[in-house]
């Protein structure tokens, strides 16, 4: 994958994760046209880089626990 597909894929994952419309995992994972277990991988390499994500089983969403400047995360190389 290229760095503009990366690019735009962690865009998608960050909207959705904005506004809290993921859906459950499987739901995400179709959303994003990836296996369930690639988009466990993804979360689980976001989280390794301290980005504040959770998921709520009540609301059955992904969410940022607090406020990140995501613009600053990308800038500082962490894609």
């Amino acid at each position: 994958m290229d760095f503009y597909q990366t690019y735009y894929r962690l865009k998608k994952i960050h909207n959705l994760i904005l506004t809290e419309s993921t859906g459950t995992p499987k739901e995400f994972a179709e959303q994003m046209d990836i296996k369930e277990r690639q988009l466990y991988n993804i979360m689980r390499d976001l989280r390794s880089r301290n980005l504040p994500i959770k998921y709520s089983r009540l609301v059955k969403t992904y969410y940022y626990t607090h406020y990140f400047d995501w613009e600053r995360f990308l800038e500082n190389g962490m894609l």
